[in-house]
């Protein structure tokens, strides 16, 4: 069964992105400032998880806080916050925009996400596989880079009701095939749309 990442706004750097039961997944915050800015991307944790999140480069499950821990002076375990800290996009107007994981590591951006063709990048995922994100003015689609036919993600835009009688909300779609790379898919796609 794929996975569903609905968001809640049109906004894709500001944004809560959902799971088909209506749980947070990841939030999505970018406040305005010129001439640069920051996203961070956290992700909820689910309560039945004991903080095992697929990583992403080395997420921290980290409070976001900075400095607490989870115990308190008495030796009893606090239970911590719900989310985890994924990753940065340092959004640059005359440098470069980096992308800074979990685990502290920065990387130039266009290292990481790689141009092949005019409208495609490629990265290199935690499982060592190269994937391929293929653009275009209505999709967005994401493939191994040596096996083009296979979908392993797919964001589906916003479609209204006036012309569409179906009503879309506006998803990222991952397919089993590429789950296990959940994180580093929704990292790279919210980079991506915004190049």
């Amino acid at each position: 069964m794929s996975m569903r990442l609905y968001q809640t706004d049109r906004a894709i750097l500001n944004d809560t992105y959902y799971d088909y039961l209506g749980r947070k997944v990841y939030k999505v915050h970018t406040p305005f400032h010129f001439p640069s800015r920051t996203t961070t991307i956290t992700k909820f944790l689910s309560p039945d998880v004991n903080n095992e999140s697929p990583t992403i480069h080395g997420s921290s499950t980290r409070n976001v806080d900075e400095g607490t821990d989870n115990k308190s002076r008495d030796g009893l375990t606090v239970t911590p916050k719900p989310f985890v800290y994924l990753a940065q996009i340092n959004w640059r107007v005359r440098r470069r925009n980096t992308l800074r994981f979990g685990d502290g590591k920065e990387v130039a951006a266009v290292k990481f996400l790689r141009k092949n063709k005019c409208q495609e990048r490629a990265f290199t995922a935690s499982d060592g596989v190269e994937y391929r994100w293929v653009l275009s003015l209505n999709s967005y689609k994401l493939f191994i880079n040596t096996s083009p036919a296979t979908p392993i993600a797919k964001f589906h835009h916003w479609k209204s009701g006036v012309l569409n009688p179906n009503h879309v909300w506006a998803h990222l779609e991952i397919y089993p095939a590429g789950q296990h790379i959940t994180d580093e898919i929704f990292l790279t796609f919210i980079y991506i749309e915004q190049i």
